[in-house]
């Protein structure tokens, strides 16, 4: 069982998983609420919501879809704004907020 694997399945114990299906900006409330699933066959984009509506907050981002999915940080990963991270199948992101930009920690899974 692979991390990402491990961090869904405390997730889903703790809360419900709001599962996204198509491109989307996610809005303050989903990433105070609950983990968020992107399960799409096909390539999706999820944008994060202003850094400053979410301050203190975290949340677990997966890819539980066989299409990559594009985590968009509109004040940055830390960095220049606009900033992208690219998730491949079962691959997983921590974002946070300190109310300025997001941050991120992001899983790879090892070369077979």
């Amino acid at each position: 069982m692979s991390v990402a694997n491990i961090q869904d399945k405390l997730a889903q114990a703790r809360t419900a998983v709001i599962t996204k299906t198509v491109a989307a900006t996610l809005t303050a409330d989903e990433i105070k609420q609950a983990p968020i699933k992107a399960n799409k066959a096909t390539a999706i984009a999820l944008t994060l919501p202003a850094a400053n509506t979410c301050a203190g907050y975290s949340q677990i981002i997966y890819d539980a879809g066989a299409g990559a999915l594009t985590v968009v940080a509109p004040n940055a990963f830390g960095g220049a704004t606009n900033d992208t991270l690219t998730l491949a199948q079962g691959e997983f992101v921590i974002v946070w907020s300190d109310g300025s930009e997001w941050y991120e920690v992001h899983n790879e899974p090892a070369a077979t």
